[in-house]
């Protein structure tokens, strides 16, 4: 994985000045596992795209752990939306692929 990644994520703002002080209790300590979500989730979207569900299963993850993740993959420009599906839930969610660099 690029090392622009991790420089990107380590300055991401995850929390807003108005969010109570468990969310910047949580915030400050996304640095211990973002990087390994990262890997997980960008090694499940290598050979096929998927919803946040999908891409948990692959990963190991909860589809809320690659939630979080996923807009900060995308603004580091390695994952992508690539239409929609309906979700476990009957709802329509957004399908993630890969972008290769």
């Amino acid at each position: 994985m690029s090392e622009d990644l991790f420089s990107w994520a380590e300055t991401a703002p995850r929390a807003r000045a108005s969010d109570p002080s468990t969310s910047h209790a949580a915030a400050e300590r996304v640095g211990e596992f973002s990087h390994a979500h990262f890997g997980l989730i960008l090694a499940a979207l290598r050979h096929r795209p998927g919803t946040i569900y999908e891409i948990g299963g692959r990963a190991g993850l909860t589809h809320v752990q690659v939630a979080r993740r996923l807009p900060e993959l995308e603004t580091s420009g390695h994952v992508a939306p690539n239409g929609t599906a309906l979700g476990p839930t009957g709802r329509v969610c957004r399908v993630w692929q890969r972008v290769e660099r």
